[in-house]
């Protein structure tokens, strides 16, 4: 029988609660059979990682995508000034679980850094974060300072000495590729299996059986679903209702310094993590403000400096990644994302979007002007999986809730990936009786898939 589920369903909407109660099958049946995870990003290896620890039996099955969201140089994970409440919870247990993870595997060069708010108020941050009645503030490692004391403190900026700057000293810097592959070494210590360069194209919900492309056939007792842009494809081949997901094609920037810069002075240490926003006019004659990013060099990596800006990339709508039908491009993303046309097939790796490179070399050159944004080293494509409402999608399908899903991070699913991994392991092991902690009660009343119901 179900055991453990209505302990955090008392915290979830009432559609999940019905789908919960709905269950009825006895865990004893499935007991020898595999928890099976669909996509091994930073999220599905982490949750891999997380079950097989628990001693779960579990089976990664991914494609092996050249473009996709995992991938890359660096990360940066910290206290960020929009996270209040349960982000800001999240994301503290994330680096926590982030540092052990470092502790106990090869996760490459790393190190905390600096992260820089140039000419952004706390404002700015009030206003995006005010539709959920959080107030903001400056914590513990976070503190004011004038852009003349910016300056002075990394000189490879620019900034107008009257500029008010926030200053975050925790931000942690990670090495994307390193940390996956740490993941999934911890996994596989443990007995995951992983089956990698396979589709999956049928998933009998009835029968418990995913069948792939290459005609492996796999029982599940549970499935997790974190295939990233493809989870639509996914959720049609086990005849579940899409959800209101839509994909963008980011662009990442990789700059190296003019001449007569040093390479040294944009490293790990040097160079802060910068997060601003710059205003400018379209071809279209609208004013408006893009956010975007710069990540310093770590050791080991494609020495440059990563750039580019966030929630900006082409709208995608192809056979891979699908839209709910009825989905408007007038309301995705809530009005994040300035571009409304959809793309019909899937951008080249390192093809130039226009777009993107412009904004970033505007950027650059009024912030970071020691940089070549006209000449990048290398540009590359990142997928971001969004929602209409800009929240994360945790929890399991209302149609069936042995399907669990982690998808809709909006670009910032690699940070959160340890506490995601961990909730999704107690999301499978409640039902067997297993504690689930507070943090997951949580995650799940706010991100639960029920909602789109």
């Amino acid at each position: 029988m179900l055991r453990g589920v209505a302990a955090v369903a008392l915290a979830a909407p009432a559609c999940t609660m019905a789908a919960a109660a709905a269950f009825t099958q006895c865990r004893s049946e499935v007991a020898n059979l595999p928890v099976v995870v669909v996509g091994s990003g930073a999220i599905g290896s982490a949750a891999a990682a997380s079950l097989a620890a628990r001693g779960i039996k579990v089976v990664v099955i991914d494609e092996g995508h050249n473009v996709r969201s995992s991938w890359g140089d660096s990360r940066a994970a910290g206290l960020e000034l929009g996270y209040t409440g349960l982000h800001r919870d999240m994301v503290i247990r994330s680096v926590q679980l982030w540092q052990d993870l470092q502790a106990e595997e090869d996760c490459g060069e790393h190190g905390r850094s600096p992260l820089l708010y140039p000419n952004q108020t706390l404002e700015l941050k009030e206003i995006k974060k005010a539709h959920r009645g959080e107030t903001m503030r400056l914590r513990d490692g976070q503190r004011r300072l004038t852009g003349r004391e910016a300056r002075a403190q990394f000189p490879g900026l620019r900034i107008s000495a009257e500029k008010e700057c926030v200053l975050d000293e925790q931000t942690l810097c990670l090495s994307a590729n390193h940390c996956l592959h740490a993941l999934q070494d911890r996994a596989k210590r443990h007995g995951a299996v992983f089956y990698h360069g396979e589709q999956v194209v049928r998933i009998d919900r009835e029968r418990k059986v995913l069948l792939t492309d290459e005609g492996s056939s796999v029982e599940y007792s549970s499935l997790v679903l974190t295939a990233g842009p493809w989870t639509n494809r996914t959720l049609a081949s086990a005849t579940l209702r899409c959800l209101p997901l839509f994909v963008s094609a980011e662009q990442v920037h990789y700059l190296v310094p003019k001449p007569g810069h040093d390479l040294a002075d944009f490293s790990l240490g040097k160079l802060p993590v910068v997060a601003g926003r710059v205003g400018l006019t379209t071809p279209g004659g609208v004013s408006t403000e893009f956010l975007v990013y710069t990540v310093p060099i770590l050791p080991g990596g494609k020495e440059a400096v990563k750039c580019a800006t966030h929630a900006q990339g082409e709208l995608m709508s192809t056979p891979e990644f699908q839209l709910k039908p009825g989905s408007a491009t007038s309301e995705m993303g809530g009005g994040r994302f300035f571009r409304r046309g959809l793309r019909t097939s899937q951008p080249g790796h390192d093809e130039l979007d226009e777009f993107q490179h412009k904004i970033v070399s505007y950027f650059v050159e009024k912030v970071v002007p020691g940089l070549d944004a006209a000449r990048p080293k290398l540009v590359c494509r990142c997928l971001y999986t969004n929602t209409e409402d800009g929240e994360f999608v945790v929890g399991p399908h209302p149609q069936d809730p042995d399907v669990l899903l982690a998808t809709g991070f909006n670009g910032e699913g690699f940070k959160f990936a340890p506490v995601v991994g961990e909730c999704l392991a107690e999301l499978v092991l409640v039902r067997d009786g297993a504690p689930v902690s507070e943090l997951t009660k949580r995650v799940l009343e706010r991100c639960s898939p029920a909602r789109f119901e």
